[in-house]
Protein backbone atom coordinates (compact mmCIF):
# COMPACT_ATOMS: atom_id res chain seq x y z
CA UNK A 1 0.00 0.00 0.00
CA UNK A 2 1.38 3.38 -0.28
CA UNK A 3 0.74 6.40 1.66
CA UNK A 4 -1.17 9.20 2.34
CA UNK A 5 -1.58 12.86 1.15
CA UNK A 6 -3.66 15.40 3.58
CA UNK A 7 -4.45 18.39 3.64
CA UNK A 8 -6.27 20.86 6.32
CA UNK A 9 -9.53 22.73 5.98
CA UNK A 10 -9.01 25.85 3.27
CA UNK A 11 -8.80 28.59 6.01
CA UNK A 12 -8.48 26.31 8.91
CA UNK A 13 -4.92 24.99 9.11
CA UNK A 14 -5.40 22.87 12.42
CA UNK A 15 -8.60 20.98 11.18
CA UNK A 16 -7.74 17.94 9.43
CA UNK A 17 -10.94 16.19 9.94
CA UNK A 18 -13.71 18.52 8.09
CA UNK A 19 -15.93 16.49 5.87
CA UNK A 20 -18.99 18.21 5.51
CA UNK A 21 -18.58 17.79 1.40
CA UNK A 22 -17.62 21.21 0.97
CA UNK A 23 -15.04 22.73 -1.31
CA UNK A 24 -13.15 24.10 2.00
CA UNK A 25 -12.92 20.47 3.28
CA UNK A 26 -10.04 18.50 4.35
CA UNK A 27 -9.33 15.96 2.32
CA UNK A 28 -6.83 12.80 1.74
CA UNK A 29 -5.41 10.39 -0.89
CA UNK A 30 -3.62 6.97 -0.56
CA UNK A 31 -0.81 6.82 -3.13
CA UNK A 32 -0.81 3.90 -5.18
CA UNK A 33 2.65 3.04 -4.69
CA UNK A 34 5.35 2.51 -0.90
CA UNK A 35 7.55 5.08 -0.46
CA UNK A 36 8.31 8.17 0.99
CA UNK A 37 7.15 11.68 -0.04
CA UNK A 38 10.30 13.18 -0.52
CA UNK A 39 8.76 16.78 -1.56
CA UNK A 40 5.52 18.42 -3.30
CA UNK A 41 4.62 21.47 -5.31
CA UNK A 42 1.95 23.81 -6.47
CA UNK A 43 2.66 23.58 -10.21
CA UNK A 44 0.22 24.27 -13.23
CA UNK A 45 -2.50 25.29 -10.74
CA UNK A 46 -2.89 21.99 -9.50
CA UNK A 47 -0.68 19.61 -6.25
CA UNK A 48 2.14 17.69 -7.53
CA UNK A 49 3.95 15.59 -5.07
CA UNK A 50 7.53 13.24 -5.84
CA UNK A 51 8.94 10.36 -4.53
CA UNK A 52 12.10 9.43 -5.87
CA UNK A 53 10.79 7.60 -8.35
CA UNK A 54 7.57 8.72 -8.81
CA UNK A 55 5.83 12.42 -9.67
CA UNK A 56 2.17 12.23 -8.11
CA UNK A 57 -0.43 14.36 -9.28
CA UNK A 58 -3.46 15.68 -7.75
CA UNK A 59 -7.00 16.13 -9.96
CA UNK A 60 -10.21 17.41 -9.42
CA UNK A 61 -11.97 20.59 -8.28
CA UNK A 62 -13.69 19.45 -5.06
CA UNK A 63 -12.07 17.35 -2.23
CA UNK A 64 -14.66 14.66 -2.97
CA UNK A 65 -13.55 14.29 -6.64
CA UNK A 66 -9.75 14.89 -6.37
CA UNK A 67 -7.97 11.52 -7.44
CA UNK A 68 -4.20 10.91 -8.43
CA UNK A 69 -2.47 9.67 -11.11
CA UNK A 70 0.98 8.29 -10.64
CA UNK A 71 4.24 8.24 -13.54
CA UNK A 72 7.23 6.19 -12.95
CA UNK A 73 10.15 8.51 -13.55
CA UNK A 74 12.59 10.30 -11.72
CA UNK A 75 11.46 12.29 -8.68
CA UNK A 76 12.55 14.52 -6.05
CA UNK A 77 15.85 12.67 -4.45
CA UNK A 78 15.34 12.13 -0.41
CA UNK A 79 17.39 15.40 1.26
CA UNK A 80 16.90 17.19 -1.69
CA UNK A 81 12.86 18.18 -1.00
CA UNK A 82 13.00 22.07 -0.92
CA UNK A 83 14.86 22.12 -4.74
CA UNK A 84 11.48 22.52 -6.23
CA UNK A 85 11.57 25.78 -7.94
CA UNK A 86 9.12 27.13 -11.34
CA UNK A 87 11.11 29.87 -13.58
CA UNK A 88 9.05 30.72 -16.64
CA UNK A 89 7.02 27.73 -17.09
CA UNK A 90 8.76 24.96 -16.05
CA UNK A 91 9.47 23.21 -12.76
CA UNK A 92 12.86 22.31 -11.33
CA UNK A 93 14.40 19.95 -9.38
CA UNK A 94 17.01 17.29 -7.70
CA UNK A 95 16.37 14.32 -8.95
CA UNK A 96 19.60 11.11 -7.59
CA UNK A 97 20.29 11.56 -11.61
CA UNK A 98 21.09 15.53 -11.40
CA UNK A 99 18.50 18.61 -11.97
CA UNK A 100 15.00 18.15 -13.60
CA UNK A 101 13.00 19.76 -16.14
CA UNK A 102 9.72 19.47 -15.74
CA UNK A 103 6.93 21.04 -18.08
CA UNK A 104 3.98 18.40 -17.44
CA UNK A 105 5.40 15.13 -19.49
CA UNK A 106 8.43 13.60 -18.46
CA UNK A 107 11.16 15.37 -16.65
CA UNK A 108 14.66 15.21 -18.40
CA UNK A 109 18.23 15.84 -16.98
CA UNK A 110 19.60 19.26 -17.80
CA UNK A 111 22.97 19.29 -15.29
CA UNK A 112 24.78 16.57 -17.72
CA UNK A 113 27.37 19.63 -17.98
CA UNK A 114 27.87 19.16 -14.17
CA UNK A 115 30.48 16.04 -15.54
CA UNK A 116 30.39 12.89 -13.17
CA UNK A 117 30.09 14.88 -9.78
CA UNK A 118 27.93 13.71 -7.46
CA UNK A 119 25.83 16.42 -5.65
CA UNK A 120 23.18 16.33 -2.92
CA UNK A 121 21.03 17.80 -0.27
CA UNK A 122 19.75 20.79 -2.89
CA UNK A 123 17.80 23.43 -1.75
CA UNK A 124 16.79 25.71 -4.68
CA UNK A 125 14.73 29.06 -5.53
CA UNK A 126 13.59 30.77 -8.81
CA UNK A 127 13.60 34.58 -9.80
CA UNK A 128 10.90 33.34 -12.28
CA UNK A 129 13.85 33.38 -15.34
CA UNK A 130 16.84 31.74 -13.77
CA UNK A 131 17.03 28.88 -11.04
CA UNK A 132 19.25 29.03 -7.94
CA UNK A 133 20.42 25.45 -6.32
CA UNK A 134 22.97 25.03 -3.76
CA UNK A 135 23.96 21.66 -3.20
CA UNK A 136 26.87 19.72 -1.42
CA UNK A 137 29.29 18.14 -3.70
CA UNK A 138 31.39 14.62 -2.26
CA UNK A 139 33.68 16.25 -0.63
CA UNK A 140 30.77 17.85 1.38
CA UNK A 141 31.71 21.56 0.43
CA UNK A 142 28.72 23.66 -0.09
CA UNK A 143 28.32 25.03 -4.82
CA UNK A 144 25.93 27.12 -6.33
CA UNK A 145 24.84 26.47 -9.30
CA UNK A 146 22.15 29.29 -11.62
CA UNK A 147 20.16 27.73 -14.78
CA UNK A 148 19.42 30.92 -16.46
CA UNK A 149 16.54 29.67 -18.38
CA UNK A 150 16.52 31.93 -21.89
CA UNK A 151 19.47 31.24 -22.80
CA UNK A 152 19.70 27.38 -21.27
CA UNK A 153 23.22 27.66 -19.34
CA UNK A 154 24.20 27.01 -16.49
CA UNK A 155 26.77 29.57 -14.20
CA UNK A 156 28.68 28.59 -11.46
CA UNK A 157 28.17 30.81 -8.39
CA UNK A 158 29.93 31.52 -4.41
CA UNK A 159 30.11 28.37 -2.49
CA UNK A 160 27.49 29.41 -0.28
CA UNK A 161 25.25 26.82 1.72
CA UNK A 162 21.39 28.13 1.41
CA UNK A 163 18.88 26.69 3.70
CA UNK A 164 15.54 28.27 1.94
CA UNK A 165 14.64 30.83 -0.48
CA UNK A 166 12.20 33.10 -0.55
CA UNK A 167 10.02 35.54 -2.72
CA UNK A 168 8.21 38.86 -2.06
CA UNK A 169 8.98 40.84 -5.05
CA UNK A 170 12.53 39.57 -5.27
CA UNK A 171 14.51 36.61 -4.26
CA UNK A 172 15.71 36.07 -0.94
Amino acid sequence: SGFTICCCKLGDPTNWESFNGDSTDSWELVTGTPGAITGGISYGGRPVFFKENRIIRVYGDYPMQYSTSETESLGVETGSGKSRAVAGDTLYYKSHQGIMAFAGGYPYCISDEFGDERYTNAVAGSDGVRYYVSMDDAAGSPVVFVYDTRYQTWYEEDGARYIGFGWYGDLY
